[in-house]
């Protein structure tokens, strides 16, 4: 179980975000919109549940070529949201600060994603994220001067 709080600034009185608590463990996710808040809450309960690395046991490993991807700036950081060719009706999303790559990500590149077996939701959580194109780059071709 988890509750959701809406948090105020004790000098304005105005909003001053949101947090998830995990009642269970009493850790909280903070952030400045539910959107992104639950997208943290999300990525942690990935983490939690898998430990530090995630195994083909309690992970899936998707492969494909990059449709769309879209980013979110906000006080947490960037969020990215990427959809592949061929699953329009799922969204991965993850932190730049978690990959780095993500930032250079574009249309057409080739790339991994690994996200928790469970989450049945059209919006997933990365647990793990590479760019093939990025990190593998074709050859260049030569200049036709």
């Amino acid at each position: 179980m988890s509750a959701v709080i809406t948090l105020v600034n004790t000098e304005t009185h105005l909003f001053a975000g949101i947090a998830i608590v995990r009642m269970a463990n009493k850790q909280a996710t903070i952030g400045s919109d539910l959107k992104s808040t639950m997208l943290a809450y999300q990525q942690s309960l990935t983490r939690e549940v898998a430990g530090p690395i995630a195994n083909e046991k309690t992970s899936l490993l998707v492969s494909g070529t990059v449709f769309r991807i879209a980013s979110t700036m906000g006080p947490d950081g960037t969020s990215y949201s990427v959809i592949l060719r061929g699953s329009e009706k799922t969204i991965f999303t993850a932190q730049s600060a978690r990959f780095p790559y993500l930032q250079f990500t574009n249309p057409g590149d080739s790339v991994n994603i690994r996200y928790m077996r469970q989450m049945e939701s059209q919006i997933i959580p990365m647990d793990d994220f590479s760019n093939l194109t990025i990190e593998h780059p074709l050859p260049e071709q030569p200049s036709t001067k």
